[in-house]
Protein backbone atom coordinates (compact mmCIF):
# COMPACT_ATOMS: atom_id res chain seq x y z
CA UNK A 1 0.00 0.00 0.00
CA UNK A 2 0.99 3.03 -0.84
CA UNK A 3 2.34 5.70 1.59
CA UNK A 4 0.21 9.00 1.60
CA UNK A 5 3.24 12.40 1.27
CA UNK A 6 2.59 14.58 4.21
CA UNK A 7 1.90 17.82 2.59
CA UNK A 8 -0.07 15.45 0.62
CA UNK A 9 -2.56 14.75 3.79
CA UNK A 10 -2.17 18.65 4.61
CA UNK A 11 -3.89 19.40 1.49
CA UNK A 12 -6.79 16.44 1.65
CA UNK A 13 -7.09 17.94 5.75
CA UNK A 14 -7.81 21.38 4.55
CA UNK A 15 -10.72 20.33 2.56
CA UNK A 16 -12.34 17.21 5.13
CA UNK A 17 -11.21 18.18 8.21
CA UNK A 18 -11.78 14.87 9.39
CA UNK A 19 -9.99 13.50 12.65
CA UNK A 20 -8.32 10.68 11.33
CA UNK A 21 -6.61 13.07 8.68
CA UNK A 22 -5.73 15.38 11.80
CA UNK A 23 -3.96 12.04 13.86
CA UNK A 24 -2.87 10.88 10.45
CA UNK A 25 -0.83 13.86 9.91
CA UNK A 26 0.16 14.00 13.76
CA UNK A 27 1.45 10.44 13.64
CA UNK A 28 3.72 11.32 10.44
CA UNK A 29 4.69 14.98 12.24
CA UNK A 30 5.73 13.22 15.76
CA UNK A 31 9.23 12.34 14.68
CA UNK A 32 9.75 15.99 13.76
CA UNK A 33 8.48 17.12 16.63
CA UNK A 34 10.35 14.58 19.40
CA UNK A 35 13.44 16.35 16.92
CA UNK A 36 12.42 19.80 17.25
CA UNK A 37 12.14 19.53 21.24
CA UNK A 38 15.33 17.76 21.72
CA UNK A 39 17.29 20.23 19.92
CA UNK A 40 15.83 23.18 21.75
CA UNK A 41 15.18 21.55 25.19
CA UNK A 42 17.78 21.89 27.97
CA UNK A 43 16.45 20.66 31.12
CA UNK A 44 15.40 16.79 31.00
CA UNK A 45 12.33 17.26 32.99
CA UNK A 46 11.01 19.78 30.47
CA UNK A 47 10.82 18.13 27.75
CA UNK A 48 7.27 16.34 28.31
CA UNK A 49 5.88 19.92 28.74
CA UNK A 50 7.89 20.77 25.43
CA UNK A 51 6.40 17.88 23.33
CA UNK A 52 2.96 19.33 24.34
CA UNK A 53 3.93 22.47 23.39
CA UNK A 54 4.97 21.63 20.03
CA UNK A 55 2.00 19.22 19.44
CA UNK A 56 -0.46 21.98 20.33
CA UNK A 57 1.69 24.09 17.74
CA UNK A 58 1.34 21.92 14.93
CA UNK A 59 -2.56 21.70 15.18
CA UNK A 60 -2.62 25.22 15.13
CA UNK A 61 -0.71 25.59 12.88
CA UNK A 62 -2.39 23.23 10.75
CA UNK A 63 -5.68 25.68 11.07
CA UNK A 64 -3.96 28.45 10.24
CA UNK A 65 -2.36 27.07 7.25
CA UNK A 66 -2.79 28.22 3.90
CA UNK A 67 -1.83 26.12 0.76
CA UNK A 68 -1.86 28.81 -1.73
CA UNK A 69 0.94 30.53 -0.19
CA UNK A 70 2.82 27.99 -1.99
CA UNK A 71 5.02 27.36 1.45
CA UNK A 72 5.17 23.71 2.33
CA UNK A 73 3.73 22.77 5.69
CA UNK A 74 6.52 21.03 7.41
CA UNK A 75 8.34 24.58 7.22
CA UNK A 76 5.48 26.19 8.45
CA UNK A 77 5.42 24.05 11.16
CA UNK A 78 8.69 24.19 12.08
CA UNK A 79 8.46 28.27 12.14
CA UNK A 80 5.36 28.06 14.65
CA UNK A 81 6.73 25.43 16.85
CA UNK A 82 10.20 27.30 17.23
CA UNK A 83 8.33 30.70 18.18
CA UNK A 84 5.87 28.84 20.68
CA UNK A 85 8.74 26.94 22.18
CA UNK A 86 10.95 30.55 22.37
CA UNK A 87 7.33 31.86 24.31
CA UNK A 88 7.19 28.71 26.69
CA UNK A 89 11.17 29.39 27.81
CA UNK A 90 10.14 33.26 27.97
CA UNK A 91 6.61 32.54 29.84
CA UNK A 92 6.74 29.10 31.49
CA UNK A 93 10.03 28.10 33.00
CA UNK A 94 10.53 28.36 36.72
CA UNK A 95 12.36 30.87 38.35
CA UNK A 96 11.46 30.57 41.82
CA UNK A 97 12.31 27.34 44.17
CA UNK A 98 8.76 25.32 43.82
CA UNK A 99 8.53 21.97 45.98
CA UNK A 100 9.69 18.77 43.73
CA UNK A 101 5.78 17.65 44.09
CA UNK A 102 4.15 20.45 42.36
CA UNK A 103 6.74 20.57 39.66
CA UNK A 104 6.18 17.25 39.19
CA UNK A 105 2.34 17.45 39.05
CA UNK A 106 2.86 20.48 36.83
CA UNK A 107 3.91 18.40 34.09
CA UNK A 108 1.15 15.73 34.68
CA UNK A 109 -1.46 18.97 34.27
CA UNK A 110 0.23 20.14 31.09
CA UNK A 111 -0.18 16.79 29.22
CA UNK A 112 -3.84 16.90 30.51
CA UNK A 113 -4.26 20.12 29.01
CA UNK A 114 -2.38 19.45 25.99
CA UNK A 115 -4.74 16.21 25.09
CA UNK A 116 -7.57 17.98 26.58
CA UNK A 117 -6.74 20.79 23.84
CA UNK A 118 -6.32 18.48 21.35
CA UNK A 119 -9.88 16.72 21.65
CA UNK A 120 -11.61 19.30 22.15
CA UNK A 121 -10.04 22.81 21.13
CA UNK A 122 -10.62 24.18 24.28
CA UNK A 123 -8.33 24.16 27.82
CA UNK A 124 -9.78 21.79 30.21
CA UNK A 125 -11.74 23.14 33.46
CA UNK A 126 -10.10 22.68 37.11
CA UNK A 127 -12.60 20.11 37.40
CA UNK A 128 -12.02 18.22 34.46
CA UNK A 129 -7.97 18.04 35.17
CA UNK A 130 -8.34 16.77 39.16
CA UNK A 131 -11.07 13.72 37.14
CA UNK A 132 -8.46 12.87 34.52
CA UNK A 133 -5.42 13.00 37.46
CA UNK A 134 -7.04 11.62 40.51
CA UNK A 135 -6.63 14.63 42.05
CA UNK A 136 -8.96 16.89 44.25
CA UNK A 137 -9.94 20.47 42.72
CA UNK A 138 -7.65 22.05 45.84
CA UNK A 139 -4.59 19.88 44.91
CA UNK A 140 -4.98 21.25 41.04
CA UNK A 141 -5.69 24.90 41.88
CA UNK A 142 -2.63 24.64 44.34
CA UNK A 143 -0.39 23.46 41.48
CA UNK A 144 -1.51 26.19 39.16
CA UNK A 145 -1.06 28.80 41.51
CA UNK A 146 2.57 27.32 42.61
CA UNK A 147 3.14 27.69 37.97
CA UNK A 148 1.45 31.02 38.28
CA UNK A 149 3.73 32.37 41.13
CA UNK A 150 6.77 30.59 39.67
CA UNK A 151 6.23 32.74 36.49
CA UNK A 152 8.47 36.15 35.57
CA UNK A 153 6.49 38.90 33.99
CA UNK A 154 7.88 41.45 32.15
CA UNK A 155 7.69 45.02 33.39
CA UNK A 156 6.14 45.92 30.35
CA UNK A 157 3.78 43.66 30.35
CA UNK A 158 0.00 45.00 29.77
CA UNK A 159 -2.87 45.29 32.61
CA UNK A 160 -6.44 45.09 31.30
CA UNK A 161 -8.13 48.13 33.41
CA UNK A 162 -11.65 49.33 32.04
CA UNK A 163 -11.02 50.12 28.40
CA UNK A 164 -7.30 50.72 28.19
CA UNK A 165 -4.66 48.97 29.02
CA UNK A 166 -1.55 49.42 31.63
CA UNK A 167 1.78 48.95 31.88
CA UNK A 168 3.05 47.36 35.19
CA UNK A 169 6.01 49.58 34.81
CA UNK A 170 3.76 52.33 35.40
CA UNK A 171 2.83 51.27 38.89
CA UNK A 172 6.18 51.06 39.87
CA UNK A 173 8.41 54.06 41.97
CA UNK A 174 11.33 55.53 39.63
CA UNK A 175 13.92 57.69 40.69
CA UNK A 176 13.06 61.70 40.56
CA UNK A 177 16.16 63.37 38.34
CA UNK A 178 14.93 66.61 40.10
CA UNK A 179 16.35 65.43 43.62
CA UNK A 180 19.98 65.14 42.30
CA UNK A 181 19.28 68.83 41.48
CA UNK A 182 17.41 70.52 44.69
CA UNK A 183 20.73 71.33 46.42
CA UNK A 184 22.39 72.82 43.75
CA UNK A 185 19.27 75.03 42.60
CA UNK A 186 19.18 75.85 46.57
CA UNK A 187 22.92 77.34 46.53
CA UNK A 188 22.33 79.13 43.26
CA UNK A 189 18.99 80.64 45.06
CA UNK A 190 21.08 81.59 47.92
CA UNK A 191 23.78 83.19 45.61
CA UNK A 192 21.67 85.50 43.79
CA UNK A 193 19.95 86.67 47.01
CA UNK A 194 23.50 88.36 47.55
CA UNK A 195 23.75 90.61 44.49
CA UNK A 196 22.66 93.64 44.35
CA UNK A 197 19.21 95.02 42.65
CA UNK A 198 19.79 95.89 39.59
CA UNK A 199 22.83 92.45 38.75
CA UNK A 200 19.35 90.53 39.84
CA UNK A 201 17.27 91.93 36.72
CA UNK A 202 20.16 91.63 34.28
CA UNK A 203 20.59 87.92 35.13
CA UNK A 204 16.85 87.16 35.33
CA UNK A 205 16.25 88.72 32.06
CA UNK A 206 19.77 87.31 30.04
CA UNK A 207 19.75 83.89 31.64
CA UNK A 208 15.65 83.22 32.53
CA UNK A 209 14.11 84.64 30.04
CA UNK A 210 16.88 84.41 27.50
CA UNK A 211 16.80 88.56 26.26
CA UNK A 212 19.95 89.62 24.55
CA UNK A 213 21.41 92.44 26.19
CA UNK A 214 20.18 95.23 23.62
CA UNK A 215 16.67 94.37 25.04
CA UNK A 216 17.25 94.31 28.58
CA UNK A 217 18.86 97.91 28.49
CA UNK A 218 16.07 99.07 26.66
CA UNK A 219 14.10 98.06 29.26
CA UNK A 220 15.85 98.63 32.37
CA UNK A 221 16.35 102.30 30.59
CA UNK A 222 20.49 101.67 30.52
CA UNK A 223 23.31 101.38 28.54
CA UNK A 224 23.77 97.99 26.91
CA UNK A 225 27.75 98.52 27.92
CA UNK A 226 26.47 99.08 31.49
CA UNK A 227 23.83 95.59 31.13
CA UNK A 228 27.02 93.93 29.59
CA UNK A 229 28.85 95.15 33.45
CA UNK A 230 26.04 94.45 35.21
CA UNK A 231 26.01 91.12 33.95
CA UNK A 232 30.07 90.31 33.97
CA UNK A 233 29.86 91.49 37.58
CA UNK A 234 26.90 89.65 38.49
CA UNK A 235 28.31 86.17 37.16
CA UNK A 236 32.18 86.83 39.05
CA UNK A 237 30.08 87.00 42.43
CA UNK A 238 27.94 84.23 41.52
CA UNK A 239 31.34 81.94 40.73
CA UNK A 240 32.53 83.18 44.16
CA UNK A 241 29.94 82.50 46.09
CA UNK A 242 29.54 78.78 44.25
CA UNK A 243 32.86 77.76 43.98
Amino acid sequence: MKTIDLEDLVLQYKKDKSEKLLNDILLKMEPLIKYWCQTQCYLPWEREDLLQVARIAVVGALDRFDPEKEIRFKTYAYRTVTGKILNYYRDYTWRVSIPRKYRELSTNITKVEGEFYQRTGQPPSVKEIASTLGLSEVEVEKVLEAKRASKATSLSEQLEKEDNKTEIMQFLGKEDVNLQSIEAKQDVANALNKLEEMQKKVIYMRFYEDLTQSKVAQLLGVSQMQVSRLERMALGELKKSLS
